[in-house]
């Protein structure tokens, strides 16, 4: 399959090279191709930042991709237009409309994928903070709780493990590994390991970097179940 202009690594010398094509496809009046390179300026941006900027190139990736048929960048869009602490839109709305253009496509690996940011992107509303406010931290934790599962709407990691599993996605059964090895109950180092392999034979390098320090803060090899 060719690479399109657009497939570029989620690191910051990408970032003057989207600002190029979404120029050009702006000035082209060429929606598809700038919603989509929009879309992935927002993903970019939603792991270098500034914040703000990932979010308004998330609108207009949205804006410009619900003037094309493609179904499967809009819901790529609109999961990663859902930034931690964004309160300007309704990130459970724009995650379910992502979840159901991945099922009405069945596109499965957007479908995991979007499950798995159920599991991640709960922001209190301006409503919910507000009473969030009122309460002592002990009822704030358990409020928020609830908060959290309401929004997840009975999604979970596993869920989208199993869907990666099925189709055999490797990064994205990696990415569930760490999750999962995080927050078992004592944090469990074999789901760490799995999952740095799993990213070293992907080529991978970075992912399984990150996952190795994951490891050694939550389950170090002196306290790794046997």
């Amino acid at each position: 399959m060719s690479q399109e202009p657009w497939d570029l690594p989620v690191e910051e010398p990408s970032k003057p090279i989207l600002e190029v094509l979404i120029a050009k496809y702006e000035a082209a009046e060429q929606a598809r191709e700038l919603g989509i390179c929009c879309a992935r300026m927002a993903r970019l941006l939603k792991q270098i930042g500034p914040f703000p900027e990932a979010s308004a190139y998330g609108q207009k990736a949205i804006h410009y991709l619900r003037q094309t048929d493609d179904k499967v960048e809009l819901a790529k869009a609109l999961r990663w237009a859902c930034l931690p602490f964004d309160t300007s839109i309704d990130q459970k709305a724009y995650l379910e409309e992502s979840l159901a253009l991945a099922r009405e496509v069945g596109a499965r690996d957007q479908e995991a994928a979007t499950i798995y940011q159920f599991t991640r992107a709960f922001t209190p509303n301006p409503s919910q903070s507000q009473e969030l406010s009122t309460l002592n931290d002990k009822d704030r934790n358990n409020r928020y709780g609830e908060m959290r599962q309401e929004y997840m709407d009975g999604h979970t990691v596993e869920e989208a493990l199993a869907i990666y599993e099925e189709i055999n996605y490797p990064t994205g059964i990696a990415m569930c590994l760490v999750s999962l090895g995080a927050e078992r109950k004592p944090s469990d180092r074999a789901l760490f390991d799995r999952a740095i392999a799993l990213y070293e034979q992907a080529g991978e390098a970075e992912a399984a970097r990150k996952a190795r320090m994951m490891a050694d803060v939550f389950a170090p090899q002196n306290t790794a179940n046997s």
